[in-house]
């Protein structure tokens, strides 16, 4: 009997692409500021996650990426803080075509209150409201995650935040945009919804002003209650908690995501 390896399912890729964040690829024209966005390539479609600060270098490093706006299926923002949103309206001068923009709806009135569209690009944002967990295509997801309360310069508020989970034959990679609701908060609602444990954890994980008893805490449930994902890490984490986590879980479980890097994973 001659075997048919044509029969044999190659499995494909999905790609997240970082196009904007505090840092960037040494000896490239891209540039790295104050927030973030990433890219996800998958199902034959273009997500853009979150949209950085400032729109003209959103515009810059989508260019140097080759990454036409045209090209991009929908924007998912996961909530409205301005490093977050700040490029979304650049982005839809640079387009012919509408767009859908998806967000948790306390995230669209915000936008709305803020004007963060111009009156000119409001026709080409199609906005639509994710509810719990959000089918985009056969292997990536929108997931509203529990709400935070912070206090910040605006003094208390409650934050309602959307992440983006791609699931891989190695399982869910959670990418997130701040995680405020604390990372483990962010993985547990993966695990309920998804019954599996989450692989990678791409994004910003809202380290800030964490004590070391906090990120010990943290380390261990990486490592004791869900094996140690990989960790790939940006926008607020700051260089204090990552040296932290990698003294408990090494340099390979813990690693930059710059303006540039990419990431494939088999789905």
């Amino acid at each position: 009997m001659i075997y048919d390896y044509s029969a044999v399912r190659q499995p494909m890729k999905a790609k997240i692409l970082c196009v904007y964040e505090e840092g960037s690829m040494v000896n490239t024209p891209l540039i790295g500021a104050e927030g973030l966005s990433m890219l996800i390539d998958a199902d034959d479609e273009r997500t853009l996650f979150d949209t950085g600060g400032r729109g003209r270098y959103l515009i810059h490093n989508l260019g140097h990426l080759d990454i036409p706006a045209g090209s991009i299926s929908r924007v998912v923002i996961s909530h409205g803080h301005a490093h977050h949103i700040g490029g979304l309206d650049s982005l839809l001068t640079e387009r012919e075509a509408p767009v859908t923009v998806i967000s948790n709806q306390e995230c669209l009135s915000m936008m709305e209150k803020r004007r963060t569209v111009t009156v000119i690009n409001a026709p080409k944002a199609v906005k639509e409201r994710t509810e719990g967990w959000m089918q985009l295509s056969e292997h990536l997801f929108a997931l509203e995650l529990p709400a935070a309360e912070t206090r910040g310069v605006l003094g208390r508020e409650i934050i309602h935040e959307t992440a983006l989970v791609l699931m891989t034959r190695g399982g869910p990679v959670l990418i997130t945009g701040c995680a405020h609701t604390g990372i483990i908060n962010a993985i547990e609602a993966v695990k309920r919804v998804t019954g599996k444990d989450v692989h990678a954890v791409v994004g910003g994980v809202h380290l800030v002003r964490k004590k070391n008893k906090e990120l010990d805490g943290i380390a261990h449930y990486l490592m004791h209650d869900i094996k140690t994902p990989l960790l790939y890490m940006n926008h607020c984490a700051t260089p204090k908690s990552k040296t932290q986590l990698r003294t408990k879980l090494g340099l390979k479980g813990v690693k930059e995501f710059y303006v540039g890097n990419e990431l494939v994973f088999d789905i």
